[in-house]
């Protein structure tokens, strides 16, 4: 039995000393490669625009994403949804999760659209129809959607 242990232990330290020198050398790469990226700086990430200042595109003659629209649940109550909306052919149209097809939600010709405050929320604007009666308020994502909305 002695003599198993004595070539067990020594087997078992040079795997543990085997292992240790390999966890180093993976330390030593992760520090270097750590160390690169640091003194990289801004270089290795480039956003597709700068959010603080993005380009606006007020000239679009279609737009599709996501928008929150506002539904009246009682006499003061509302609530949001959001909702997949493109506009096609001067629509503005609307395909919940799950269809196969997007809906008209409004035709937009003589439309206007306004900023519009709205509780706690931002980039809030109201689409009117010509008529001055029906409207509804959506909540842009965020304040480029918004802009080229707007």
């Amino acid at each position: 039995r002695s003599s198993d242990l004595d070539g067990f232990l020594p087997s078992v330290s040079n795997m543990v000393q085997s292992i240790q020198k390999e966890l180093d050398t993976e330390a030593e790469a992760m520090r270097v490669s750590q160390h690169d990226l640091l003194s990289g700086g801004e270089s290795f990430y480039t956003p597709d625009f700068d959010v603080a200042s993005p380009v606006i595109n007020r000239s679009l003659i279609q737009k599709a994403g996501y928008l929150n629209i506002r539904s009246k649940t009682g006499l003061v109550t509302t609530s949001w949804e959001r909702l997949y909306f493109f506009t096609q052919g001067g629509n503005l149209m609307c395909q919940p999760r799950g269809a196969v097809a997007g809906g008209l939600v409004m035709d937009l010709d003589n439309c206007s659209v306004m900023a519009v405050d709205c509780e706690d929320r931002r980039y809030c604007f109201q689409i009117t129809l010509p008529t001055g009666k029906a409207n509804i308020i959506l909540q842009a994502e965020g304040k480029k959607d918004y802009e080229e909305i707007g």
